[in-house]
């Protein structure tokens, strides 16, 4: 198994751990210190579920041979703050295990392509280039999109919440 599924998993529990304590009366409540302001936990896992949605519809359109329309879900341009709230309405009713079933869908493509060894290869998928011509990896790519954040989102939640460390 790549290391990356190991890191993936881990991540993704904590952050179902720490979620799961916040209460339901408190999960809606916009508590947690985000960078455009104070965001909910609800609004939290949204935005965690949005980004995995669009890493996954990334890959899918670069698997069909299709041009990959950056960021997408309608934004042409790379608007962070626009994409979050667009997140934050579009997956406001998700839950835990939406997430969880999502990371297993992400865990699915890193197992796949480890196998056939386009995880760490710069230029495996045209999609996975930036704007400035720079390459990266279908792993960098997920691991930015999936690892980093859940991290972020559990200190987020230990910040605002006080909850205990799991």
């Amino acid at each position: 198994m790549p290391p990356l599924v190991q890191e993936i998993q881990i991540q993704s529990e904590k952050f179902a751990k720490f979620f799961d304590k916040v209460s339901e009366v408190n999960r809606k409540k916009k508590l947690v210190p985000f960078t455009w302001g104070d965001i909910s936990p609800q609004d939290l896992l949204a935005y965690q579920i949005g980004w995995g949605n669009l890493l996954l519809h990334w890959y899918q359109q670069g698997i069909d041979g299709k041009d990959v329309m950056m960021p997408g879900e309608g934004f042409t341009k790379w608007d962070y703050q626009g994409l979050a709230n667009h997140f934050f309405r579009k997956y406001r009713n998700a839950t835990i295990r939406d997430f969880l079933d999502l990371v297993q869908e992400i865990i699915d493509v890193v197992k796949n392509e480890h196998v056939n060894g386009r995880l760490s290869i710069k230029g495996a998928f045209a999609w996975c280039s930036l704007p400035s011509g720079k390459q990266w990896t279908l792993g960098k790519w997920v691991r930015v999109n999936t690892c980093a954040p859940y991290k972020r989102a559990v200190q987020l939640l230990k910040k605002s919440y006080c909850c205990d460390d799991v």
